[in-house]
């Protein structure tokens, strides 16, 4: 089967260091989780009662922020809308504040369950297909709208959205943080396609970053408030994840500066 090359497979973006638009992040969690009550004296409070430090005033290099994150850490470098991150260190969309997103999606599977949907995977073209996601927070909406974008693409693009997995409670692969996967806000698109960092480490040793996956599946995605691992350091070409205070912050961040 002919492999299709991404158009920007070279292109690449050095993130500066720069402050975090507090007032912005906030406003964009605050627009997109209606769980939060209120943002105030340097805490999320939650309707469930459950509060969270916004900035712990702890200086930490990444690896501490993806261990122990306070709820800033995710918006130190905004994600890159175009190209992919260089440094490892400014890798900072994959950063989940895993207690707020146990608060808003729950603690376990079960409670996790509660929530999930059966969505029809592209039925016209997979007669059988379904991704698993949750209902909380507009997600399983976002994603019909994702396939709604993509209505009118080539047919040889949807070799790239066959094998999905969403729904799985587990960990992160050699990590002991949960996967978002856990949530049902995470999906893996076709892994034949697909270039995952760890995986290159592994059974390479090294970090090779390619992509096959087409630019408009990426970008229908994006626009209804995934990010892609494809535009990380730790690439994963694979993964779409509905993050969309990220992509909110992404897009604004600029207009404020």
């Amino acid at each position: 089967m002919k492999r299709i090359a991404c158009l920007y497979v070279c292109m690449a973006v050095m993130l500066g260091a720069q402050e975090i638009d507090d007032a912005l992040a906030q406003e964009c969690v605050k627009r997109h989780y209606p769980q939060v009550v209120r943002i105030a004296n340097n805490e999320v409070v939650l309707e469930s009662g459950a509060r969270f430090v916004w900035n712990d005033g702890r200086e930490k290099d990444y690896d501490e922020k993806i261990l122990s994150p306070d709820m800033n850490d995710a918006f130190t470098y905004p994600y890159p809308l175009q190209g992919n991150v260089l440094d490892r260190n400014k890798d900072t969309s994959r950063v989940r504040h895993l207690g707020f997103y146990k608060e808003i999606y729950g603690h376990s599977a079960d409670e996790v369950k509660a929530h999930l949907v059966k969505l029809p995977w592209f039925p016209h073209r997979f007669e059988k297909g379904f991704v698993v996601v949750t209902t909380l927070n507009g997600a399983s909406e976002a994603f019909a709208r994702v396939m709604q974008r993509l209505e009118n693409i080539p047919q040889a693009y949807y070799q790239f959205l066959s094998d999905q997995d969403a729904f799985y409670w587990r960990n992160i692969a050699d990590s002991p943080n949960l996967s978002p996967h856990s949530f049902g806000i995470a999906l893996d698109i076709n892994t034949q396609f697909s270039k995952y960092w760890l995986w290159d480490r592994k059974e390479r040793d090294e970090y090779k970053y390619e992509n096959q996956i087409p630019l408009e599946i990426v970008q229908a995605f994006e626009a209804e408030g995934f990010v892609w691992g494809g535009r990380w350091w730790h690439y994963d070409t694979m993964h779409f994840e509905y993050r969309p205070e990220i992509i909110c912050y992404a897009r604004n961040f600029k207009s404020v500066r």
